[in-house]
């Protein structure tokens, strides 16, 4: 163990070294102090003459200055030591557990780990500084003092060498005593930082499930025992002052009393007046030595116990490790599992992982299901990352087909051409939504299918999105579902008008919506109905008086997630028609947003983007209107306005790969181009250096159909917006709004 701590002094082994010898210095002249004293009080006592005395006081001063530079250089020398040793440790320390495998770090416990970083280091650390200088000190002032004691007084001084062993005995019996109650300490130290890491870092969970109070008393519980057993260490050290006082105030009780008798009965023949205040001076440096001794024994029993445990996580050897000639270099960056199982530790009684196989080539082939705008940059920000892509979609040449290596052409829910384009993936994706769930379930053993169907299947029925948005502690609109008039009737009996009544399913920009003010608008449903119309499956929500509607972008891997900044969004006509990033929005509702964020995305387990519609009230409240598992046509801004946009974060999600967090590059403003802003923007581009042009490739022109977006990095997002608006390019949508 004396040898691991060693090891930690490195560099500063000099000023370790340096510091005992100049405590030497420093005892030796304070040894010469009373003896040169003494000889002075008996010339005062003889009645020598004031100058006769001048060159022994002035060695005397000579002498005691030496002594408190050397105690000076001492205190320096051992400060610089003992925290270069503590920094030293603390870092060998950290630097271990930085090699060790998740089961080393279950068989110690996080908790433990950061108690022996901060608590332990901190007690070997004071006991490493008194045993280099008060642990030198002391023994030394006690051997020298008590022989010029005895060279002074002769047997009168005798009496200190009975008292040393019963403070000995003492002492090491307090020692036996207090020991085992300092192991226990140390375990219930653990055991206490153990609870306040799970409160803080699930402090969420905790609050989510009112556990406030369970918390509470199972941190009384820890902070209880803790104080117990202190109380019962410090109790036993109490005996260590009372023991050390009674002896030496006996001890020189028995000094005086024969001192005394010796002055008179020998006429100060053989004891004199100035011996016996040297002893007297010697016995209190003797009494000071064996207190510092005790206070250094408390120490070193505290710090020997942290000292076991910090040596124990630096003699652990992680069960995991590099080989001997590890490989430096990859040929082709392939992946391939072989009947691999694997558990985090020994005594788990399952495996994370039982005999899975997994090959993952090189350069492999992403499917996209939809060949729209969204799979288009997904095929660009795939391709970038060296992925091959291929897409399937109706339309020969879709845009997404354009930039992507091969194209099948077939309708979403031809199961036979999903089967086709499983094969030849090596991972599967979609743009849109309204996919068949079900046919990717069947392909999920042909190729990986990193997000699932439960996210599908939750999105693409309103009912259960907003039921998981809801789980997941989230606010929504007020709503119900609805699958008849009887049931709308009682509906609106809750909600009240005005309220939105939206399919269950199929609806995308408006589609499958319609606003009911008032029971006019309610009699045009019925009327519907009785032509034939029917009554699908639905949810009525109620309207929210929002502030102005936003969405945020998170992203994750499976197991680790990153949000985009929240966003400001203005519709048209049920339809985005542009996006200012960042929103203004207060710390309070910037930071909800993320956590909502955060938790959807843990509740699916997300692998790639998920965009979160938002409503933000006027008293900053923040509400989640609908969820689209992908990419989203307002973080279109993130393409040159972030560090990652959200078409890469989707790649890196569904292939696995670390999510750095994105950061916001410049404010911008992004604005839909629709079929008939086509021709009005083009004529603009050529004087408009400003604008980020971005073209679908989509074949047909028409009416209301997203064709393209403009992204402007600004300083002036307002100012911007009023630009944009100016050119007039978008008029139509002011008539119609």
């Amino acid at each position: 163990m004396i040898k691991t701590l060693m090891g930690s002094i490195r560099d500063y082994m000099k000023v370790t070294i340096a510091t005992p010898l100049l405590v030497l210095g420093e005892v030796i002249c304070q040894m010469m102090i009373p003896f040169i004293t003494a000889d002075m009080i008996d010339a005062i006592k003889d009645g020598t003459a004031v100058t006769e005395m001048l060159p022994t006081a002035g060695l005397l001063v000579l002498i005691a200055l030496t002594s408190l530079a050397f105690g000076a250089a001492a205190g320096i020398t051992c400060s610089h030591a003992s925290c270069g040793f503590a920094k030293n440790l603390r870092r060998d320390l950290f630097y271990k557990i930085q090699t060790f495998s998740f089961a080393n770090i279950d068989e110690f416990s996080s908790s433990s780990l950061v108690t022996r970083l901060t608590t332990d280091i901190n007690n070997v650390q004071q006991a490493f500084m008194m045993l280099i200088r008060i642990a030198v000190r002391s023994p030394l002032v006690l051997v020298f003092a008590f022989t010029m004691a005895y060279a002074m007084g002769g047997s009168v001084a005798m009496v200190y060498l009975v008292i040393i062993p019963l403070l000995g005995f003492g002492l090491f019996f307090i020692i036996y005593k207090v020991r085992p109650i300092f192991t226990r300490v140390f375990r219930k130290y653990d055991a206490l930082n153990e609870s306040v890491e799970e409160n803080v870092t699930g402090m969420r969970v905790v609050k989510s499930y009112v556990r406030q109070d369970y918390e509470k008393e199972k941190f009384a519980t820890a902070a209880r025992d803790v104080q117990m057993d202190f109380t019962r260490a410090e109790k036993l050290l109490a005996f260590n002052n009372p023991m050390m006082n009674i002896c030496v105030n006996g001890a020189f009780v028995v000094i005086i009393y024969l001192g005394s008798k010796l002055i008179i009965t020998s006429q100060v023949t053989l004891f004199d007046v100035g011996q016996l205040s040297s002893i007297f001076t010697y016995g209190f440096q003797i009494l000071m030595s064996l207190m510092q001794l005790s206070m250094i024994f408390v120490m070193v029993t505290m710090a020997d116990e942290s000292a076991h445990r910090i040596t124990e996580v630096l003699a652990a050897e992680p069960t995991i490790a590099n080989p001997t000639e590890p490989v430096h270099e990859v040929a082709d960056g392939s992946i391939d599992f072989d009947h691999v199982s694997f558990k985090y530790s020994e005594h788990a009684r399952r495996q994370a992982l039982d005999d899975i196989d997994l090959h993952i080539k090189s350069g492999e082939t992403i499917g996209i299901i939809g060949g729209g705008q969204l799979g288009r940059m997904m095929a660009l920000s795939a391709r970038y990352m060296g992925f091959r892509v291929g897409v399937l979609d109706p339309t020969p040449n879709c845009p997404t087909g354009q930039v992507a290596d091969f194209q099948i052409t077939a309708e979403y829910d031809d199961k036979t051409a999903i089967h086709d384009l499983a094969v030849q993936s090596d991972v599967l994706t979609y743009e849109f939504e309204n996919v068949d769930a079900g046919a990717i379930d069947e392909v999920r053993g042909i190729t990986a299918t990193p997000q699932g169907t439960d996210l599908l299947r939750v999105t693409q029925h309103r009912v259960r999105e907003k039921q998981f948005i809801n789980d997941h502690g989230t606010a929504t609109a007020p709503w119900r579902a609805v699958n008849n008039f009887d049931e709308l009737d009682a509906a609106l009996g809750d909600i009240h008008y005005p309220a939105v009544l939206k399919t269950v399913s199929g609806g995308y920009d408006g589609h499958g919506q319609l606003v009911l003010r008032s029971d006019a608008d309610l009699e045009k449903i019925r009327s519907r109905s009785d032509r034939g119309g029917g009554f699908p499956p639905s949810i009525l929500e109620g309207f929210v008086d929002f502030a102005f509607e936003a969405s945020i972008l998170v992203s994750g891997n499976g197991k680790d997630f990153v949000t985009f900044p929240i966003v400001r969004n203005e519709h048209r006509n049920n339809i985005l028609h542009m996006t200012i990033a960042p929103a203004e929005v207060s710390e309070h509702v910037a930071r909800e947003a993320h956590e909502l964020a955060i938790r959807l995305a843990k509740g699916f387990e997300l692998a790639g983007t998920l965009a979160i519609e938002l409503f933000i009230t006027k008293d900053d409240q923040v509400i989640v209107n609908e969820l689209a598992p992908r990419p989203h046509n307002s973080g279109h801004y993130t393409i040159e306005a972030c560090s990652m946009d959200q078409f890469d974060a989707h790649i890196r999600g569904i292939a696995g790969w670390p999510m750095p967090k994105p950061k916001l590059l410049s404010p911008a403003v992004m604005v839909n181009v629709l079929g008939q802003h086509v021709e009005p923007t083009r004529a603009l581009i050529a004087t408009h250096p400003e604008w980020n042009v971005h073209d679908y490739g989509k074949a047909e022109v028409r009416h209301d159909r997203k064709m393209g977006h403009i992204t402007v990095l600004t300083g002036d997002p307002a100012k911007t917006v009023a630009d944009l608006e100016a050119t007039g390019c978008w008029d139509d949508l002011k008539k119609k709004a």
